[in-house]
């Protein structure tokens, strides 16, 4: 293989890294954690790989430490009745209703607790089982019929047993962001993003609760929701799917 060959391949792929990281990553992220990637590009350029890498998550630390001393400690909002509820409670309660699924998320959420995310919202959401024969011939025996297939297999989406095998299927989700003081742009794109696309392979549609100005930016940059994805409450939200 010529060597300009390898060389021309290596700096086309340098290019079009530096040119998603280092500008279009600009529309999916919030300026510190722009400035944080800049930060690291230049450390490692100017001093070495290893000492700017090391720079880099130094930065990325701080960065997370102002992030989370701006989360505010004190809550002197008048409506503390669904702050005061736990999310097991919140669950069991929406999914009474037509298949329902309520999420509370609260804190700061980071590219920490993005897997705590996933792993919590796949097992409260119930999809049927598409690999199933006996649920296909249930449902062409159904399609004209309002009434739902209690013999149907349900699972969860992380295609996992069911708790309860005769619970009915996950139809609409609500990410409840009342108590979240921040996000970034790791746990938008990994955790939300992916459960955003895991739904829509089952046609079921996701939309977000009291998100901050800042959330919701961030959830609109990363083509995680639209602007009709959002509502200013969970109940109104519920009321929306129930009308």
């Amino acid at each position: 293989v010529p060597r300009f060959f390898l060389a021309a391949t290596l700096f086309f792929v340098a290019l079009d890294l530096m040119l998603e990281w280092l500008v279009l990553a600009y529309r999916k992220m919030c300026m510190r954690e722009w400035a944080v990637v800049w930060l690291s590009f230049l450390a490692i350029n100017l001093v070495s790989l290893d000492l700017g890498m090391l720079i880099g998550i130094g930065i990325a630390g701080l960065n997370f430490i102002l992030s989370y001393l701006r989360v505010p400690i004190v809550d002197n909002g008048p409506d503390t009745s669904v702050a005061e509820r736990d999310l097991p409670e919140i669950t069991a309660q929406t999914r009474k209703h037509a298949g329902i699924a309520h999420f509370e998320f609260c804190g700061y959420l980071f590219f920490g607790s993005a897997v705590q995310i996933l792993e919590t919202v796949q097992k409260g959401v119930y999809v049927r089982k598409s690999n199933s024969t006996k649920y296909t011939d249930l449902q062409l025996c159904h399609d004209s019929s309002l009434l739902p297939i209690r013999d149907a297999p349900v699972q969860c989406l992380d295609r996992t047993l069911a708790p309860d095998e005769h619970a009915s299927p996950t139809q609409f989700v609500v990410m409840d962001f009342t108590r979240v003081a921040g996000m970034d742009a790791t746990a938008a794109r990994g955790a939300f993003l992916l459960l955003k696309k895991y739904c829509k392979n089952h046609a079921i549609p996701v939309v977000f609760a009291n998100a901050r100005p800042d959330i919701r930016s961030l959830l609109l940059k990363n083509d995680v929701a639209s602007t009709a994805d959002f509502f200013p409450t969970a109940e109104s939200a519920f009321a929306f799917y129930l009308s």
